[in-house]
């Protein structure tokens, strides 16, 4: 079940701290038990957030709520580098993701567990509540770090389909092999070295019949063993000798 909602917004010194600091008090008015964090590389815009929030307070109709969330439950994070934000990020697996960085684009290929992630400063999260995106039921509470969105995909079921030539078999075969001793799995092991035994031994007996083969004919060699030995026929020795007497007589 999800929640309670969660928005971690990760900004250097480009960032406009207005535009943060809405965005987390619009996280925090949800509920006294909502997360808000801001990870920053800039401890001047830290503080600049915290003046506005101030700030926007005074104008807030859920203002004892937003206040109470953020005291309880928000965290300003200050970090040397981006490479440090980006590990903070990942550890926090935050249900929201607000990027407010120059180039936010080229950041998300580092950003390996979060819910749901906004680009640039023209992207609230309250474009993701009410109008953006497939859903918005989403992993809180960390559990980005092995959980996905809601999607259609849930709903459906899916079979693995699997199908090896003895060649990947044979590929793969050390290492099933190897597991499944560990595990003292005796048979799972020998389901696959009796099927390579099986055509090795196949392969080793044709290589032996390829061995006897007759160089004239390509058959085997014992088949000239079992034909009888061919007699010339008479008719055909008689021509034979004519031929031999009259290349005598001309010699002569």
């Amino acid at each position: 079940i999800a929640g309670p909602s969660e928005v971690c917004v990760m900004a250097d010194n480009f960032a406009q701290a207005e535009f943060v600091a809405i965005d987390l008090m619009a996280q925090a008015e949800h509920d006294p038990r909502a997360s808000c964090y801001l990870v920053t590389l800039d401890e001047s815009l830290a503080d600049e957030v915290e003046e506005f929030i101030e700030e926007y307070l005074e104008e807030s109709t859920r203002a004892d709520i937003t206040r109470e969330s953020l005291e309880n439950r928000g965290l300003i994070v200050c970090v040397p580098d981006l490479a440090s934000a980006i590990q903070t990020v990942n550890v926090i697996a935050p249900e929201h993701l607000e990027i407010h960085m120059t180039d936010p684009m080229e950041l998300i290929g580092s950003i390996r567990h979060a819910g749901a992630i906004f680009l640039g400063e023209f992207t609230p999260e309250s474009v993701g509540d009410y109008v953006a995106g497939p859903n918005h039921t989403l992993p809180t509470g960390g559990t980005a770090r092995f959980s996905s969105p809601l999607s259609t995909e849930m709903f459906m079921k899916r079979s693995s389909i699997i199908q090896y030539t003895y060649g990947a078999l044979e590929r793969d075969a050390d290492v099933i092999e190897t597991i499944a001793d560990r595990e003292g799995l005796w048979s799972h092991a020998r389901a696959v070295s009796l099927r390579t035994e099986l055509v090795e031994e196949m392969l080793a007996d044709m290589d032996e019949d390829d061995d006897d083969e007759c160089e004239c004919c390509g058959k085997h060699s014992k088949h000239h063993d079992d034909e009888p030995a061919e007699e010339a026929e008479p008719e055909a020795v008689d021509a034979a000798e004519d031929e031999a007497a009259e290349d005598g007589q001309e010699e002569t």
